[in-house]
């Protein structure tokens, strides 16, 4: 768990926790399934949401979620069955 102000928040801080929590995985040998939840927009810049989409494939984390992901409950909630492939 990593808590940042909305200040602190940044690309470079995702990309750190999504670096962490695959670490923390290999390291351990654990085969859990990854996955990043940040409760703030990811924002408009493009470049930012490429350079989290390209740590999180480098890193093996399925999913990163932003705030937009919560909206909408039943879909967020489908989201993460289909990831863990949940019947």
């Amino acid at each position: 768990c990593k808590v940042f102000s909305a200040k602190q928040l940044n690309g470079k801080r995702i990309t750190d926790a999504i670096y962490k929590i695959s670490s923390i995985r290999y390291s351990l040998g654990l085969k859990a399934t990854a996955m990043v939840a940040i409760l703030s927009p990811f924002g408009k810049s493009t470049g930012r949401k490429e350079m989290i989409q390209d740590t999180t494939a480098i890193a093996q984390v399925k999913k990163v979620f932003s705030m937009n992901n919560f909206k909408n409950k039943d879909s967020f909630i489908n989201e993460i069955k289909a990831i863990v492939n949940y019947g």
